[in-house]
């Protein structure tokens, strides 16, 4: 433009980045940052399955190719103590630990080098030592695809914790929670704590523990996490909700409501609570049930179901019969965002729902044939296959107004195994065997000015049906993968969709995700907590180490 001078062109450009900014859009701008507990561990990774699946650590960006052996590390832990790892703060002298275990053990890991600094032996379980794990994992390397599916499964099964082991949550104190079956049914939560808080080699000792009494319930967890007050909160399988104080002086309890009779206890695919919990910065607690979406209002005493207090609960289409397989995940941090919590359903190829999380707008008129509470439905769709019907259950994968789902029910599925938790398992474990894998991702985004969820972007990659990690700090999305029986790890460009970088690890079974979690360490590496492997696998490419040491300082 000759014909504008110096000044004016100074002028046009500060109108129209004002303009941009009063409409919300700025293209370096971040979304704003989901709650920081201050009562958790200051850390991206402090409480397991609870959907944070957020980091602002930057992970490697790429280019991708195939890693050589010293750029993996495989820590073999055994079964159910790999999902997922948990990572402290920092400690006077700037290290960090890693937490793993609870079904047979619990043990602290330089979060740096994965070395074993520590190890507290639970008891009352089959111990996986190193060599037992070694073992087991070159077994089943040198199996076929069935036969390794009915080795694993014989680990697996013979170690069955009922869901107990996979739920762990670490303080700021460095208390680790963990959630404890015994032999008479009953269940406890135990604590786990350190003799020196100021030295990360310190050993490991249990704190304390608290018995569910059994006239509250017999039922077995799903879900732990901490108010934001510091109460510790746990759902059970039948629906009953417990908010306990840290020292167990005291406790209380709320149980919620079903529309079909009272919550049971089932296989734990299909028990009335099957998934995990989140929590706000204003007393929230969000739970999914087979009937309902709940907030249950945590009001500084009592858990409060009274929407005099903030809690409500909204029906959600169950056609499949047991609920939703979704954690919910809350979206919407900034004080002028729109504030929504988020799941997908159980239709048949499931709907992404997404429910107004406190006060419903006055002008909202709300979605024909759905609770006014929800505030826009859309269907997932992949595009892999024609006919395709997904199956979503793992937590969504949330950043700004941009949600992520990965596929974890592959076309070709494996016959009847038993019941739906050992369907599920093996499914999962099998998910590398070309013409088996679960295929498909797609981000899902709220569009604060439409008020609706429209489809952003889908891929056809097999994600591995792994628990993926979004990096504020790249804009990556970190998920585990499998391209022709090598097992790899997947950055995706998170505003595109498109692939970033593809890291190959190989075809051992000690990468095979099975459902893991996949989560950014500390220090920028990538740690999958590889069920399927039996152990923790950490990518560590050189070429991006200097790189990302600089961003996260």
């Amino acid at each position: 433009m000759p014909w504008l001078n110096k000044q004016t062109m100074v002028q046009v450009s500060a109108l129209l980045i004002a303009t941009l900014l009063s409409a919300g859009v700025h293209a370096s701008a971040k979304p704003a940052a989901p709650f920081a507990n201050p009562y958790l561990a200051d850390s991206s990774y402090n409480i397991t399955h609870a959907a944070a699946n957020y980091t602002r650590i930057a992970g490697p960006t790429g280019p991708g190719r195939k890693l050589k052996p010293d750029e993996i590390i495989w820590k073999p832990v055994g079964p159910y103590n790999e999902f997922p790892p948990v990572y402290s703060g920092p400690y006077p002298n700037g290290k960090r630990v890693m937490w793993v275990g609870g079904y047979d053990r619990v043990a602290k890991l330089d979060a740096d080098t994965l070395e074993v600094l520590t190890t507290y032996a639970k008891g009352g379980n089959t111990f996986f030592g190193v060599e037992e794990t070694t073992r087991h994992v070159d077994t089943m390397d040198k199996l076929d695809d069935m036969g390794m599916l009915d080795y694993t499964m014989k680990i697996y099964t013979e170690a069955f914790p009922s869901g107990v082991a996979f739920y762990r949550m670490l303080t700021r104190d460095n208390e680790l929670y963990l959630p404890h079956r015994w032999r008479d049914g009953s269940f406890s939560l135990q604590v786990y704590g350190e003799a020196d808080r100021t030295d990360p080699a310190s050993r490991i000792s249990m704190k304390r523990e608290w018995k569910i009494p059994r006239e509250v319930s017999t039922a077995g967890f799903f879900g732990i996490q901490m108010t934001s007050d510091g109460w510790i909160v746990t759902v059970l399988q039948d629906g009953t909700m417990i908010a306990v104080a840290r020292d167990f002086s005291t406790y209380r309890t709320v149980r919620l409501p079903s529309r079909n009779g009272p919550g049971e206890i089932n296989d734990a695919f299909s028990s009335f609570v099957r998934n995990s919990m989140s929590t706000d910065d204003r007393g929230g607690i969000y739970v999914v049930t087979r009937d309902n979406m709940h907030r249950v209002q945590w009001t500084g005493d009592r858990l409060s179901l009274d929407e005099a207090d903030g809690a409500w609960s909204a029906p959600y289409p169950n056609e499949q019969g047991i609920g939703s397989g979704t954690t919910p995940n809350l979206m919407g941090w900034g004080p002028n965002e729109d504030h929504l919590v988020v799941i997908a359903d159980a239709t048949k190829g499931n709907n992404m729902l997404a429910f107004w999380r406190d006060r419903i707008p006055d002008d909202w008129k709300g979605i024909t044939g759905y609770d006014r509470r929800v505030a826009g439905v859309t269907r997932v769709k992949f595009g892999v296959y024609q006919d395709e019907q997904p199956q979503i259950e793992n937590g969504l994968v949330v950043y700004g107004y941009g949600a992520f789902l990965d596929e974890t029910r592959p076309k070709q599925q494996l016959k009847d195994r038993g019941s739906p938790a050992m369907q599920w398992i093996s499914e999962a474990y099998y998910n590398g065997v070309p013409g088996h894998g679960a295929l498909g991702g797609t981000k899902i985004e709220w569009d604060p000015q439409a008020r609706e969820l429209r489809t952003a972007w889908s891929s056809p990659t097999n994600f591995g049906a792994s628990i993926c990690t979004i990096s504020a700090a790249t804009e990556i999305l970190y998920c585990w993968g499998n391209r022709n029986r090598d097992w790899t790890l997947e950055g995706v460009d998170w505003n595109s969709g498109k692939t970033a970088f593809t890291y190959t690890l190989g075809k051992s079974h000690r990468y095979s995700v099975a459902g893991g979690t996949v989560t950014v360490a500390p220090n920028g590496a990538v740690d999958c907590g590889c069920v399927g492997g039996l152990g923790i696998a950490r990518v560590q490419p050189k070429q991006a180490v200097k790189a990302r040491k600089t961003a996260n300082n």
